[in-house]
């Protein structure tokens, strides 16, 4: 399962898993549905018929769309929702199907006020990692985070895990604590 493909990094991971994993059987892509428009149309319009796509399509040719069908099983799911807004068909068709989850969802909006994006990018990925623990056969869970790495440290910032400053599950429990008001107030002295 992979999430996030509307983005960047999403996108350019469901390109190079189609383009040199051609073995995989199916590649399941939670994606939120729009107005007008369901998973798959959204899917194709947003990711499949970007430029990213550009070289799967020369290689494939006139099958590059059956193949894309035969590879992708969208399901409707969106990160902010409890059991991540997803259906009972589709949660069921999830769990029973997928081994391994690429979590590359996220909001990288630098202007987005905190309690948004502690819902998107902390409880959203633990709901994803709700859902890992709930699949038949979990065999790898993979969580990509794009921004604020090591927000904290100035100057040169080596590729290395950091030591905590806090514990971040008492720092999640304290915000989490807070009303949108209180967080909306100090979120700037807060991060």
């Amino acid at each position: 399962l992979l999430t996030g493909v509307t983005g960047f990094i999403g996108k350019v991971m469901l390109e190079k898993f189609l383009r040199t994993f051609p073995v995989v059987g199916r590649i399941f892509v939670m994606i939120r549905a729009k107005k007008g428009s369901n998973t798959f149309e959204r899917l194709k319009k947003e990711v499949i018929d970007s430029q990213c796509f550009d070289r799967i399509r020369a290689i494939r040719g006139a099958d590059f769309d059956n193949y894309i069908a035969s590879k992708l099983v969208t399901v409707n799911g969106d990160l902010t929702k409890p059991g991540l807004g997803l259906s009972r068909e589709d949660h069921e068709l999830v769990v029973s199907n997928v081994s391994v989850i690429i979590n590359c969802a996220a909001s990288v909006d630098f202007n987005l006020v905190l309690d948004q994006s502690i819902e998107i990018n902390v409880r959203g990925t633990l709901r994803m990692y709700q859902l890992a623990s709930e699949l038949k056969q979990l065999d790898s869970f993979v969580h990509v985070s794009t921004a604020y790495v090591n927000c904290n440290r100035t100057g040169w910032v080596e590729e290395k895990v950091y030591p905590d400053i806090e514990d971040p599950e008492v720092v999640f429990n304290r915000l989490s604590a807070m009303t949108v008001e209180q967080l909306r107030k100090t979120d700037k002295d807060l991060i």
